[in-house]
């Protein structure tokens, strides 16, 4: 019942920005501010449409990322660090989930106080007023207290559906990578025994490594995809919501655009710091993995495990030092140096708006 009160509340915003785009295209050609207003909600509402088709066309993907982030056993050796990891992902992937819960809440009770620059920025399209005066205002209140329940919980649902998911195979990689760095505490009576003790744990490491490998390589396929509006959108988006709350003043609805603004800074962020992150732990797996090579106990006895030893972990270092991370089908990779880009881009169509609207 909610999910289709959700979705017709949306296709009334849909409807309604569209309508007053057109009227504002029409009536108000050269007000800037009006447009750029207009374009916002538009550009808003698609992009969210955007968000909603890749969770959709991804559906079974994120199923299995989440079936394996939940359920898979995988561990160390070290089961109080697996513990903390495990525990932390479930602290961060809470306080995800309220932050946005509290951002549609608090939008909401800050778009419900009466204000001028409300009425302005979420107008009441004419074309609907034939409906009667009383049945206008409960649409206007619709459109207005409606606008983050509808809008803003499809806009942030796969920002929050990425964020977890990357925060999940963090902690399985770095359980991958403590894996590794335990093979060097182990001590064996002597050195056929530590031997053969590290070719078992380095067969455990690769089969959890090779699993994580597959899973991450789903991840970044759906990141890539997901991640395409959240840029294109921020680009643009930013610096009109700081140029429309510049022009409004101090009052709620502007507050509720500063705080549009810092989540799409936040979101990008985040993500991007994610990813980083993510390659960092591949990096130290691939550093502990190159020492192993170096420290590979050797007796003439077992030379040909020896030899088969170490090419086999030459070759899983290959692979983990080369490892691709998420882009957005080629065009950029995803990383925070692609975030300091987009605030040079945003900054830059904030201060074109000012010298155009001046």
């Amino acid at each position: 019942m909610i999910r289709y009160i959700v979705n017709s509340l949306f296709a009334y915003q849909l409807v309604a920005n569209v309508l007053q785009l057109r009227n504002t295209s029409t009536i108000n050609k050269d007000h800037v501010l009006r447009i750029v207003v207009e374009l916002l909600k538009l550009t808003g509402i698609c992009a969210c449409c955007l968000r909603v088709t890749c969770m959709v066309y991804s559906k079974e993907r994120i199923e299995t990322i989440k079936r394996f982030i939940t359920y898979d056993t995988s561990d160390s050796g070290d089961s109080t660090f697996d513990e903390q990891q495990r525990q932390n992902f479930k602290k961060h992937a809470r306080a995800i989930v309220q932050t946005v819960f509290g951002l549609i809440i608090t939008d909401t009770i800050l778009l419900t106080i009466p204000c001028s620059a409300t009425r302005n920025l979420i107008g009441f399209p004419t074309q609907l007023s034939f409906v009667g005066q009383r049945a206008s205002s409960v649409l206007h209140f619709l459109l207005v207290t409606g606008f983050p329940l509808a809008t803003f919980s499809k806009f942030t649902c796969s920002m929050a559906n990425n964020v977890v998911l990357l925060l999940g195979m963090r902690v399985k990689l770095n359980i991958v990578a403590h894996r590794y760095r335990q093979i060097f505490k182990q001590e064996c009576l002597d050195q056929e025994q530590r031997f053969d003790h590290m070719n078992e744990e380095l067969r455990k490491a690769l089969i959890q490594q090779t699993e994580c490998w597959r899973h991450l390589s789903i991840l970044k396929d759906i990141v890539g995809r997901t991640f395409i509006p959240v840029h294109y959108y921020s680009l643009y988006c930013i610096g009109s919501l700081l140029y429309v709350s510049r022009d409004m003043g101090v009052n709620a609805t502007s507050g509720v655009l500063v705080a549009s603004v810092c989540f799409l800074l936040l979101e990008y962020y985040v993500t991007c710091r994610l990813i980083d992150s993510l390659r960092d732990v591949t990096d130290s797996i691939g550093y502990t993995i190159f020492e192993l090579c170096a420290r590979i106990p050797y007796t003439r006895k077992s030379h040909q495990k020896f030899v088969h030893m170490k090419r086999a972990l030459i070759i899983t270092w290959i692979n983990t030092s080369n490892v691709s991370f998420a882009n957005c089908f080629q065009l950029f990779n995803i990383s925070t140096s692609a975030f300091v880009g987009m605030l040079n881009i945003t900054y830059s169509v904030f201060t074109f708006l000012i010298n155009v609207g001046w």
